[in-house]
């Protein structure tokens, strides 16, 4: 092979990354604008409370933005919630764990991380949800909304 041949190689190849790196921001972009269309449709559609809170460093407390429900929640309801603002972004159990805690949902288990994987193998099963990874030892799941699921989001 020539030294011209091995130049345009180098780019050809070069050029395919950055339309890759570049298909994945439109994507990220798309997805970025239709999670905007839910949550703004969401707040039209949901009343919440007046008493927001924020932080000194300027973070609002997403607890204080809950809409008043008549009825308790369970678990299962606020994991479904949870996961259901993912969007269609790709989760494990471990920012599921992060989003319940700064949503101040309380894990009453010695293992949350354990509670938390039993709730997404029944949505799972339910069809709510779809195991995109199978991790093994260390390497934790990964999930995503079903596509069935994400179309009643839209």
């Amino acid at each position: 092979m020539t030294t011209i041949n091995l130049a345009i190689e180098s780019i050809e190849v070069e050029i395919n990354e950055l339309k890759a790196k570049l298909q994945a921001r439109v994507t990220s972009l798309e997805v970025l604008k239709e999670t905007a269309l839910r949550i703004a449709s969401l707040q039209e559609s949901v009343p919440v409370q007046t008493n927001v809170k924020i932080a000194s460093t300027g973070v609002i407390d997403l607890s204080s933005l809950r809409p008043e429900s008549a009825g308790k929640t369970t678990f299962i309801d606020e994991v479904k919630s949870t996961v259901a603002r993912f969007g269609n972004q790709e989760f494990s159990i471990t920012e599921t764990e992060a989003a319940l805690k700064q949503l101040n949902v309380v894990i009453k288990s010695n293992s949350p991380k354990a509670k938390i994987s039993t709730v997404l193998n029944k949505l799972q099963e339910s069809g709510m949800l779809v195991k995109t990874f199978e991790g093994k030892g260390n390497v934790a799941h990964r999930y995503e909304l079903s596509k069935e699921f994400s179309n009643t989001l839209a």
